[in-house]
């Protein structure tokens, strides 16, 4: 989901048209609409129900901090250069992005005990 987001972002920097840019965003709307319920379900199989809120604050802390830091990202690109380039350092963000997360986040199920049909302990008998 994270590479169609980052995909459907960059090439809203290519489109001509208004047409382009309406069927581009409504791409990165379908891609867009999963990454809220996929982090809280991964949230809920990783972290055990005590840590829950922590982790879903932190999530929530970077949704913000996006809403926060791109509008001055887009700022800058437009002024300073061209509005095209504030889609392609957004979409570039999400690769680079991307990279330490697929490095840190494999197997899931060997480190989190609650994962569905792991190590984790059952607690009725």
């Amino acid at each position: 989901m994270v590479t169609g987001w980052t995909i459907s972002t960059m090439l809203i920097g290519l489109a001509t048209s208004y047409s382009d840019v309406l069927w581009l965003r409504y791409l990165l709307g379908v891609f867009e609409a999963v990454n809220f319920p996929i982090c809280l379900l991964l949230i809920a199989r990783i972290f055990p129900a005590n840590e829950r809120s922590l982790a879903a604050g932190i999530f929530q802390q970077r949704r913000c901090a996006g809403y926060a830091g791109g509008p001055k990202l887009v700022i800058f690109f437009s002024t300073y250069y061209n509005w095209r380039y504030s889609f392609f350092a957004t979409g570039l963000l999400g690769l680079l992005w991307l990279v330490p997360w697929l490095l840190i986040f494999r197997h899931p199920e060997r480190r989190a005990l609650h994962w569905p049909g792991s190590r984790a302990p059952k607690l009725l008998p």
